[in-house]
């Protein structure tokens, strides 16, 4: 360190690197260092005692383009305080403004979305594990008030943890050392030290909600509620993190049935616990394991499934933010995006032989067969007259309006409600393959029933068998 003694921030910093060394793989870091006064504090530190913990450090600067020329001066400066440091830096230019136009996210959030993308990447061709991040207890108190106001739930305003797997890469692990350090130490540190920083005017633009939490709303409470707020935050922030810690424990326990797809995830309600704290907090993991933007899980939202579930209403559908739907069907629960039910396949199959569908992991066998093979057994394999069939076949998903002669009906169907009431699960319904010949008819719903017009009849001179094998089980002979 600079100085003989050492301060609050340097004597907290070490004790955590001491405690978190052994979950440092490799002892390798990447540092996100933007040029402003937190990290370029946090990068200094860590040249100071790198030697002494054998580390290995790496430097990743992100350019939203948001600030013109003020943002290419900001890499430069980065590149240069590398240089300085001799440390490897990689620095990527994005059009932020534009991504949030396209994909209708708020500025905020798409930085930090492609700021974490790009780090990602890095950490990756870096061979790094740990992402060190310069967020400190200001940063903190005003995470914490910026989501309480947003309306989020209670275990979000447990804030930032010191380290965490990261939201777009659960291998990587995000490290934060000054969570426990205010902003003026850091500053103090700077000052002490003659390091130099760049200042980011965009923190005075008020059109952003985290600045005017920060200049404006933290200040008036300090100065007319309570000169310690933030510490009394700080405080109520470690009880709402043990508390959320219980409850995370519990959980784990607690394994309610789920299914999961290639975009849905869902939960069987009646396994949820009738208990409403921990059944809300249930119902959180199942938003968060369908990979939902942080923004969608307001409390409103969540107060208002919890008492349509309290309601045992048998189903419902509520409108979620960027394009998602949460359904209740029978006792299904299900996040899914707006346009869940577009899945679709179609396979043609223009004569005998074998047919295979990786949309469903399926492969199919078309035969024809004698008389004496005839040994009709349940729905897979099953036996058509082959003369009433007429190839080219198309094997496909269900669409709406189709309808067929469920074996043993001399009425047609619709094959919505025949899965209705056969209880096909919603979420499989498109996976069911459909049989159908050149004249568009149905032929066969797979596994379940064939059309009663293609039967085996005591006339049938040709037989055609169709069996369906998983594809990963069948090899061909």
């Amino acid at each position: 360190m600079y100085n003989n003694s050492i301060d609050m921030l340097e004597q907290k910093f070490v004790n955590l690197i001491k405690a978190y060394l052994p979950q440092i793989k490799d002892k390798k870091l990447l540092i996100a260092v933007s040029g402003g006064a937190d990290s370029v504090c946090l990068l200094d530190i860590f040249v100071q005692v790198r030697e002494q913990y054998h580390l290995d450090l790496f430097v990743a600067h992100f350019n939203h383009m948001l600030r013109g020329e003020d943002s290419d001066r900001d890499a430069v400066f980065v590149k240069e305080l590398c240089e300085k440091y001799n440390i490897p830096v990689f620095i990527a230019t994005f059009d932020v403004a534009a991504f949030a136009k396209e994909n209708k996210y708020s500025l905020e959030e798409a930085a930090r979305i492609k700021r974490y993308n790009f780090f990602s990447e890095v950490a990756e061709y870096t061979s790094v594990r740990t992402i060190v991040s310069g967020h400190h207890a200001d940063d903190q108190v005003e995470t914490v008030l910026q989501r309480f106001l947003g309306g989020a739930s209670v275990d979000a305003l447990a804030g930032m943890d010191l380290l965490r797997p990261l939201f777009c890469n659960p291998e990587l692990l995000v490290f934060r050392p000054f969570l426990s350090s205010w902003r003026w130490e850091i500053m103090d540190y700077l000052a002490k030290n003659n390091l130099q920083f760049r200042f980011d005017e965009s923190n005075l633009n008020y059109k952003y909600s985290r600045n005017k939490i920060r200049n404006e709303l933290i200040p008036m409470l300090t100065k007319n509620y309570n000169p310690a707020i933030k510490d009394s935050i700080t405080n109520i922030l470690t009880m709402i993190k043990e508390d959320a810690d219980f409850f995370r424990k519990e959980i784990d326990r607690y394994q309610p049935e789920i299914k999961t797809g290639p975009d849905y995830l869902a939960i069987d309600v009646t396994t949820l616990s009738s208990h409403p704290a921990l059944r809300k907090r249930l119902l959180l993991k199942l938003f968060r394991e369908s990979s939902l933007p942080p923004e969608t899980l307001s409390f409103q939202t969540l107060c208002k499934l919890d008492e349509l579930l309290s309601k045992n209403k048998a189903s419902f559908l509520i409108n979620l933010k960027n394009d998602f739907l949460l359904k209740k069907s029978q006792n299904w629960l299900s996040v899914e995006p707006v346009n869940a039910d577009d899945h679709f396949f179609s396979v043609p199959a223009p004569g005998l032989g074998i047919v295979t569908l990786p949309e469903i992991n399926k492969q199919i066998s078309l035969e024809l067969v004698s008389q004496d093979d005839y040994k009709p057994a349940g729905n897979n394999p099953v036996f058509l007259d082959a003369d009433k069939v007429v190839f080219p076949l198309t094997i496909r998903s269900r669409k709406s309006g189709d309808t067929f002669y469920p074996l043993g009906s001399q009425t047609s169907k619709k094959i919505k409600n025949y899965f209705i009431d056969k209880k096909v699960d919603r979420f499989a319904r498109w996976q069911v393959p459909l049989f159908i010949d050149n004249r568009g008819n149905i032929l066969f719903v797979g596994n379940y029933h064939i059309d009663d017009r293609y039967k085996v009849t005591a006339v049938t001179k040709k037989i055609l068998k169709i069996y369906i094998r998983d594809l990963m089980c069948y090899t061909e002979k």
